[in-house]
């Protein structure tokens, strides 16, 4: 499997925590993390990132679909959603910005793994 950077857009310390601990037992690094859309959106241009993995909502007026469509749009990052969003209206729109995968959080290593081996496919 590739080894990737990931940058990282979650507001809660503990699944950020979590996250960043899967991540690098999967063996990949963690090269930037934000805790809402808006700094990612500041960060992640030098961030160097192969993958994102990012939450739907947050608490701030740029929602995780603003940024998955400033990804596609200026980065051309792929990226993962994780959430505990169950609104149908809100996961499709979400689905509409093509993420790599959208997983419940926390997810455990076996559906990161998984998720990532998807975005891998997008990057080849």
């Amino acid at each position: 499997m590739f080894k990737l950077n990931i940058y990282i857009v979650e507001s809660d310390p503990f699944i950020a925590t979590m996250l960043i601990q899967t991540l690098h037992q999967l063996g990949h690094k963690v090269c930037g993390a934000a805790i809402s859309a808006s700094a990612a959106i500041e960060g992640l241009p030098e961030a160097n990132a192969d993958l994102v993995i990012t939450d739907i909502e947050f608490n701030d007026q740029i929602t995780g679909i603003d940024l998955a469509n400033y990804l596609n749009n200026y980065l051309h990052i792929p990226f993962i959603f994780q959430s505990t969003i169950s609104a149908m209206a809100i996961i499709d729109k979400a689905l509409k910005t093509g993420p790599a995968a959208l997983m419940p959080k926390p997810a455990n290593k076996q559906k990161l793994s998984l998720a990532i081996t998807n975005a891998v496919g997008v990057l080849a």
